[in-house]
């Protein structure tokens, strides 16, 4: 692969990708260039925020109130769990548990545990529980 940079004074963001065959490389460098301008709106504090999609670990219901966790902070969310799911499953989101959503990019391991069930280790640190209902999704988006 070869990156070439180029330098503008003035200039809009631009990237090209030149390819022979969109193999399953190109398909990924596509998918990351396109999260990398996408934002939903949240809220921290009395504040609101266009936070990036891609900066985002994973998103879960808690007493019917929506939050969005990064690496660092929790946010809140007016919209619905299932709207997220909607919006978010072609940026690699997918459903965990009947109340969380996981962005897979931040997948760091998945182990077995009790159950059929699978625990998923995040880069950050956090675990969450796989349901076995989701265990093929999460297998499918691993792949």
């Amino acid at each position: 692969m070869k990156l070439t940079l180029q330098e503008e004074k003035n200039h809009e963001l631009e990237v090209i990708v030149v390819y022979s065959e969109p193999d399953n490389s190109v398909k990924r460098l596509i998918e990351q260039i396109k999260v990398f301008d996408i934002t939903l709106p949240v809220y921290g504090e009395d504040r609101c925020y266009k936070l990036n999609i891609s900066d985002i670990y994973y998103i879960e219901t808690v007493d019917r109130k929506v939050f969005v966790y990064t690496k660092h902070d929790v946010y809140r969310s007016d919209r619905k769990l299932y709207q997220l799911e909607t919006e978010l499953a072609e940026y690699g989101y997918t459903k965990v548990n009947k109340s969380c959503l996981l962005n897979i990019k931040m997948l760091k391991a998945i182990k077995n545990i009790y159950n059929s069930r699978l625990e998923a280790e995040l880069i950050n640190g956090d675990r969450l529980n796989v349901s076995r209902m989701y265990i093929p999704k999460i297998r499918e988006a691993l792949l």
